[in-house]
């Protein structure tokens, strides 16, 4: 073969493989770099193409693909760690906040978003001024980011009720993001108004108990002096003794009995019975004071109306509903107490026809020793816990207890419990009204 040929195979092969070479770099390369630009857009493992032995990138190809198996575990760990931290975040009892240095909310959990009255789309991203319409809680967040102190502080929310919160803030540092605040609050609304009922009980308890110890006091010293010397005149201190002495028994078994109940919570023994017979026994309970003022009353039950109840806590219940009735009642009046099914709950009411109460009155007839005439209640030996009584007991039934009444119309007390079978014959009318 003549050189010349020669040389020219030997130049067109080494092209030939300078071509295939080339092509295998710009095809390897141009892989490598789409790798890249899925890397820089967030995939966590983008495809990375097989490669033969021969493929002269096959040492930056395996670093590559160690470096892509390290970044994918690193991502997975942190979307697993982030997925965490949401999820308690998500879960967590206070409200959690965090704005940056603008005041912008950058995170915001439900319950926060729960406590404010928004909802988390209304919260996320927006100024903390455009959501959050409370200077304390504004003035909180400001002051943090101002300060590196940490601040707490009680806010309260305005609105249909009165809401109490406790803030906390910290100032929290960002390498990238720059510098935030995180805010957490806590509603404190039922601890202050159970604070508020426990600070009430204990005055109205020490009141109520003040008055008969003084009275009994005043007069056993003057007794025990010996400066009265006229019998009538010492029979009537007595009595007055007497009388104080009841009062404060009366005052102190209430107290008890409230104590149970509270004890109790749900845990009371349950049986169905008849309802009836417990009314019966309720009015018989107290027909000597009605006997008393010459008030008649009337008991209207279907014989076959049962309950699954409590029966002497419902009979305590219809007692001091109907020794109400009677305190307020005017002599020779009417007392009915009527029970009936309704919804598979049994209703429970006893009205009278006495003085009324006023509208104002009626959302706090059920608290501890409230009462609408103080003067005429003690006077008639009312304790004033005798509907708070009776509200306990609804509440251990999983029932409820309402008032309707009117000056000068009388006023009519119910209670709602527990489920309702009738058994036997049904009567044509709604009840059956019996004198006693």
């Amino acid at each position: 073969m003549e050189p010349g040929r020669l040389l020219l195979i030997i130049i067109l092969a080494a092209l030939g493989a300078a071509w295939w070479y080339v092509r295998s770099v710009r095809r390897a390369v141009g892989h490598l770099e789409s790798v890249v630009e899925g890397l820089r857009r967030g995939e966590s493992a983008p495809r990375l193409e097989r490669i033969s032995r021969k493929d002269p990138l096959r040492r930056l190809h395996t670093k590559l693909q160690r470096l892509m198996m390290s970044h994918s575990l690193r991502i997975r760990d942190v979307e697993r760690e982030r997925d965490h931290l949401r999820t308690i975040i998500s879960n967590m009892q206070e409200g959690v906040m965090v704005v940056d240095q603008f005041e912008r909310i950058v995170l915001v959990n439900r319950r926060a978003a729960d406590i404010l009255g928004k909802s988390l789309q209304d919260m996320q991203g927006k100024l903390l001024q455009e959501v959050v319409l409370n200077v304390d809680l504004q003035q909180l967040a400001r002051e943090i980011l101002e300060k590196r102190q940490s601040v707490q502080r009680d806010v309260v929310l305005l609105g249909e009720e009165e809401r109490y919160l406790k803030a906390y803030a910290t100032r929290i540092e960002q390498p990238r993001e720059g510098y935030g605040a995180l805010v957490v609050i806590n509603d404190i609304t039922k601890l202050r108004r159970l604070e508020n009922v426990r600070r009430d009980f204990v005055a109205n308890v020490s009141h109520e108990l003040r008055t008969p110890i003084t009275s009994i006091k005043g007069f056993a010293e003057t007794l025990y002096s010996g400066s009265v010397k006229d019998p009538e005149d010492v029979q009537r201190f007595l009595g007055i003794i007497s009388r104080q002495v009841a009062r404060l028994h009366s005052i102190v078994e209430d107290l008890l009995s409230l104590s149970k109940l509270e004890e109790r919570e749900k845990t009371i023994e349950r049986a169905e019975c008849a309802v009836r017979p417990i009314l019966a026994s309720a009015v018989e309970g107290v027909l000597q004071r009605a006997q008393e003022k010459k008030i008649s009353i009337q008991i209207e039950c279907d014989e076959g109306l049962r309950a699954t109840l409590n029966a002497s806590l419902i009979q305590q219940a219809v007692v001091n509903f109907i020794d109400n009735a009677i305190t307020y009642s005017n002599p020779e009046g009417v007392v009915r107490v009527r029970a009936w099914d309704e919804a598979g709950k049994v209703h429970i009411s006893v009205k009278d026809h006495g003085c009324g109460i006023e509208r104002v009155h009626l959302p706090r007839l059920w608290e501890r020793f409230y009462r609408v005439d103080r003067a005429r209640s003690r006077r008639d030996g009312g304790t004033g816990l005798g509907l708070a009584i009776v509200k306990h007991i609804a509440q251990l039934h999983g029932g409820t207890v309402s008032v309707e009444s009117a000056p000068g119309e009388g006023s009519e007390f119910s209670i709602q419990i527990g489920s309702t079978r009738a058994e036997g014959r049904q009567e044509e009318e709604a009840g059956q009204s019996a004198l006693v």
